[in-house]
């Protein structure tokens, strides 16, 4: 048996990566490893640490330093460890002192689920290069973000492996199709293309609204967008705003702007006959 640290957003935090790391942990214990989750606000987890900035990057090492775990997990995010806005030289420092906590693990495994790659560039870059090279193995959930990773970063491409997304996936909906469309209040001869997540800029929401345009106009088709902006940064409420005035003006476009559970999400998916992801990055 092994003695595993997971450090992560954790439920019940309003997070997908709480989401995704809450299953994880219990598919890890189900093969019968000892699992501490650390997580950086209050939660579900059985430790707390502050994980924000430099001095956040520093307490996480000398956590693993005293913990002597066989390996450490961490869901990555860059708002995680990374101020909004943070300065080129607060980058350099914080990517420093998660070096230094990645390489304070016995063995450390990081699952990618966001970058900005343009930070791997040039001299400023140097500092997080040197961090992603502390780490044994990076997990990513597509090709191309596999070949951009180890572009971006000078890695080893041993080192960037793909894992499924959703290997570890539990079904939170019992409800057939039907059934689910009902509850949502979709007729069965509506054609209901669905895009579903946290609102950000990147994820393009409003290029499938520009692209669902006139065609409400042809017969029962719906798009549908359901999420809520994950943090209060106000580029996020300000693209919010942009979208529902886009979806007010488009005939059968509907924007579903609050949190929704895991039930509720995968009935969604399970009534629609189409995702949409129209992502810019």
């Amino acid at each position: 048996m092994s003695r595993l640290l997971i450090v992560t957003p954790y439920a019940p935090s309003r997070d997908g990566i709480a989401a995704y790391a809450v299953q994880q942990v219990a598919a890890l214990r189900a093969e019968g490893h000892q699992v501490t989750v650390l997580s950086p606000g209050p939660s579900a987890a059985h430790e707390h640490l502050a994980l924000l900035g430099r001095r956040g990057a520093l307490s996480l090492a000398k956590h693993i330093r005293a913990g002597r775990y066989d390996r450490v997990i961490v869901q990555f995010h860059p708002d995680l460890f990374y101020p909004i806005g943070a300065s080129t030289l607060d980058r350099a420092q914080i990517s420093a002192g998660l070096a230094a906590a990645f390489a304070a693990a016995k063995r450390i495994e990081v699952y990618v689920h966001e970058i900005d790659y343009r930070h791997g560039e040039g001299a400023r870059g140097l500092p997080m290069r040197l961090m992603w090279r502390q780490v044994d193995v990076i997990h990513v959930h597509t090709v191309a973000e596999r070949a951009e990773f180890i572009s971006a970063f000078g890695l080893d491409p041993t080192k960037v492996v793909l894992t499924e997304h959703g290997k570890d996936f539990q079904q939170r909906t019992l409800l057939s199709r039907t059934e689910a469309r009902a509850s949502l209040g979709i007729a069965e001869n509506e054609t209901l293309f669905l895009s579903i997540g946290f609102i950000q800029e990147h994820k393009g929401f409003d290029r499938g609204v520009r692209a669902f345009a006139g065609l409400a106009d042809r017969g029962a088709f719906r798009y549908a967008i359901v999420g809520s902006v994950r943090v209060d940064e106000p580029a996020f409420v300000a693209y919010l705003r942009r979208l529902q005035a886009l979806v007010d003006s488009t005939p059968g476009a509907e924007l579903h702007g609050d949190f929704v559970t895991d039930e509720l999400f995968d009935r969604w998916i399970v009534a629609s006959d189409a995702l949409i992801l129209p992502y810019r990055a």
